[in-house]
């Protein structure tokens, strides 16, 4: 009876592990998908650089419009907020697209600003030698 029940979690442990692989593999796929809209929606922004005046790269009625279309047929569990922040960040980068120069997009969360911790010593003024374990 014992080895039932234990047989019964393991097998549903694995169930609930494959369901999550599966789900994660969804959104993969979607991560995916988002970008490769956003390489189409970066080639259309250079585009309609183009045709802009260096001083007028930025329409902030155009831009208001976009997001009150969006937030308006938000579907889903995001918060209107958040989508006004995600689509803030794309309206920087492309303008960045659209001007004229030779620097590569870097936007405050900019991957060029990602520090990532290696590790390290510190020491104490009492010449102790600490070894950080976190970067918090």
């Amino acid at each position: 009876m014992i080895y039932a029940s234990l047989i019964c979690k393991e097998t549903s442990q694995i169930m609930k592990n494959e369901e999550l692989k599966a789900l994660r593999n969804k959104i993969n796929l979607i991560d995916d998908e988002i970008l490769k809209l956003l390489s189409n929606r970066s080639e259309v922004v250079l585009q309609i650089g183009k045709h802009k005046k260096e001083g007028s790269l930025v329409d902030l009625d155009r831009e208001q419009k976009i997001l009150d279309r969006l937030t308006s047929n938000l579907e889903g569990s995001y918060p209107k907020d958040t989508i006004v922040r995600l689509w803030r960040e794309i309206f920087q980068s492309s303008e960045k697209l659209q001007k004229v120069n030779d620097t590569h997009i870097k936007s405050k969360r900019s991957i060029e600003n990602i520090n990532i911790y290696k590790g390290g010593k510190s020491t104490l003024p009492t010449e102790k030698k600490i070894i950080k374990l976190s970067s918090n």
